[in-house]
């Protein structure tokens, strides 16, 4: 049942991930800078997927989905870095050069989410 619940996480946090990057942007495809908003969202996202590399460290390493775990957590990393690493840099230290790193990041961060959906399904295959 554990496996039911991580697909279905998985693909909530991809889905709000696809939302929050929506309305993250102006109408002409523009990141919106909102000050304190823009380090809000930057945060939140770093501790969600801070929280996510949790998760890969207690599921089973050693199973047929093992290297798309990897992979989800490599991507993870990635978008940590990307992402809100790149809105710190920018925001706070003034380094715009970052800038086009945070939609790549977000992209990472949702590669990871459905990388890990693909990983309990094929762990619930191997199993059954």
């Amino acid at each position: 049942m554990n496996r039911l619940w991580l697909v279905t996480g998985s693909l909530s946090m991809l889905l709000a991930l696809a939302i929050a990057a929506a309305s993250g942007h102006g109408s002409a495809g523009e990141f919106v800078p909102v000050g304190r908003q823009v380090l809000d969202t930057a945060r939140e996202m770093h501790l969600v997927h801070s929280f996510a590399l949790l998760l890969l460290a207690v599921l089973p390493p050693d199973d047929a989905a093992g290297r798309l775990k990897m992979l989800a957590g490599i991507s993870f990393v990635a978008g940590i870095i990307m992402f809100p690493g790149g809105i710190y840099a920018s925001r706070l230290l003034g380094i715009d050069v970052v800038r086009p790193l945070i939609p790549i990041g977000g992209m990472s961060f949702m590669l990871g989410w459905a990388l890990l959906a693909l990983a309990a399904l094929r762990q619930v295959r191997s199993a059954g």
